[in-house]
């Protein structure tokens, strides 16, 4: 987040088919090929990938590496 380019809002936005409404300083990545609205979050991070969904606030990120461990135990590594 930290290294992105942001928009008037300090939302990192990785495609041109996110729309934001009353939202800043989120980080959020979804594929090309997917319309995303977001409203109403501030501080955090979205990102959609392939079978994956994340939705989590931006000053945990820390958190996601155990969130991934969470995922091995429970699944494997097929989700992964």
């Amino acid at each position: 987040y930290q290294l992105s380019s942001k928009d008037g809002n300090e939302n990192a936005v990785y495609n041109d088919t996110t729309i934001t409404y009353d939202s800043k300083n989120n980080l959020i990545r979804v594929p090309k090929d997917k319309l995303a609205v977001i409203e109403g979050l501030e501080n955090y991070i979205v990102v959609d990938e392939d079978d994956r969904l994340l939705i989590c606030k931006l000053e945990n990120e820390q958190l996601i590496k155990s969130f991934v461990n969470d995922i091995k135990l429970k699944f494997g590594d097929q989700h992964l």
